[in-house]
């Protein structure tokens, strides 16, 4: 009886295993990819530069099947709907899965959703016949643009929700020539930025002469302003001794504002000259 029971568990253990490799093994079947890869490659599989990477994926066609046949027809659709760029919308499953291109620190530099699908439909031409249709969208082609600076692994990661279903890892190793031409041709592009332009010709003195005699005229303009006040001082205002506001001229006899006699003697002399006369 125990020898019944512990064959029992090993069968038991044996089919559950091979039941999980299966499930394991249908879930990296799921698609098929196939990768290209723009750069210079090494002998040994690495890389010492990267400009781009051309993914093509295509979905496995059991489950293309699966989806086929889980997804209802839309309807009738009208021919000449369809020319003018419109499309029936999605009536069944999708399989959807998610492209990551990352970096040797993990960060993300290329992200994208992979979309499979199936669209049924039948098209209504103007004399009224009906065709159905069938449009299967199981492929795609991503191109992936790489500005690759630093040495290290990628990652190229294919998953379905948090199930990873492809990985490739990409390693990029530039050379130490390659390393050094740029390090001169950026020390070299500094030093012709940096380095002071040389004046060879007449016309390049121009600018600075022109500056030259414009701040001389201006200083020269200054200097004679304050010479001409200096030598031309103002004469002091004239003051009413009464109301002590300005007067407008200091030869006038009465103050334009309160009426007060300014200079007596004046007035007396004319007086003198009216008796006389």
């Amino acid at each position: 009886m125990k020898l019944i029971f512990f064959w029992t568990i090993i069968l038991f253990f044996c089919i559950f295993t091979s039941s999980f490799n299966n499930i394991d093994a249908r879930a990296n079947d799921q698609l098929q990819v196939n990768l290209s890869i723009t750069g210079d490659e090494k002998p040994d599989g690495n890389y010492s530069s990267i400009s781009s990477i051309s993914v093509h994926v295509k979905a496995d066609n059991s489950l293309m099947k699966e989806v086929i046949q889980n997804t209802p027809d839309y309807g009738p659709v009208l021919e000449s709907w369809l020319k003018l760029g419109n499309k029936p919308p999605l009536t069944g499953p999708k399989l959807i899965y998610r492209l990551n291109f990352y970096s040797p620190d993990s960060r993300s530099l290329y992200s994208t959703d992979i979309v499979f699908f199936a669209r049924k439909y039948s098209v209504v031409s103007d004399n009224g016949q009906k065709k159905p249709v069938t449009e299967v969208v199981d492929e795609t082609n991503i191109v992936i643009p790489v500005q690759t600076e630093i040495n290290g692994t990628y990652k190229l990661l294919i998953s379905q929700g948090n199930k990873p279903i492809f990985i490739k890892n990409i390693v990029l190793e530039k050379d130490n020539t390659e390393k050094q031409a740029i390090t001169e041709k950026t020390t070299s592009t500094n030093e012709k930025i940096n380095k002071p332009k040389k004046i060879s010709n007449f016309s390049d003195f121009i600018p600075i002469l022109l500056t030259v005699i414009g701040i001389l005229l201006i200083a020269l303009s200054f200097f004679i302003i304050v010479l001409a006040i200096k030598k031309f001082p103002r004469k002091p205002e004239a003051k009413c001794p009464f109301c002590h506001k300005t007067l407008f001229d200091e030869n006038d006899t009465f103050c334009c504002y309160c009426g007060a006699l300014l200079k007596p003697e004046k007035k007396q002399a004319n007086n003198h000259d009216n008796e006389n006369v």
